[in-house]
């Protein structure tokens, strides 16, 4: 499955199942809002994998962008698993999706 939804990934946060929230909105965007994780934007992403990515290879990683039609989540996967990463999903409405859901609510990671 290339996407997960809000739900799903909720559920995954409470569970504490292991994860990055790789947030790959450009810096500027990131700044104006975020839910947390890592913020690589996917212009980075199409010049190079930043080192401190690898350890997450075997890792899922939950894509997040703007979420208006997903494509920049769409590229963003394409890089990743061409660089050799192969648990990646998408989340479904992206960032505003998880705002309009929960309301100002970042994510804890502690």
């Amino acid at each position: 499955m290339n996407t997960i939804s809000i739900k799903d990934f909720y559920i995954k946060i409470t569970k504490k199942e292991p994860f990055l929230l790789l947030d790959i909105r450009e810096r500027r965007e990131w700044v104006h809002f975020n839910i947390g994780g890592k913020n690589v934007p996917l212009s980075q992403l199409q010049k190079t994998i930043p080192e401190e990515l690898n350890e997450y290879k075997n890792t899922l990683i939950v894509v997040a962008c703007s979420g208006m039609k997903n494509k920049r989540g769409e590229s963003a996967r394409s890089i990743l698993q061409k660089n050799g990463f192969r648990k990646i999903q998408i989340l479904a409405g992206g960032v505003y999706a998880w705002n309009k859901q929960f309301p100002k609510k970042n994510i804890n990671f502690n």
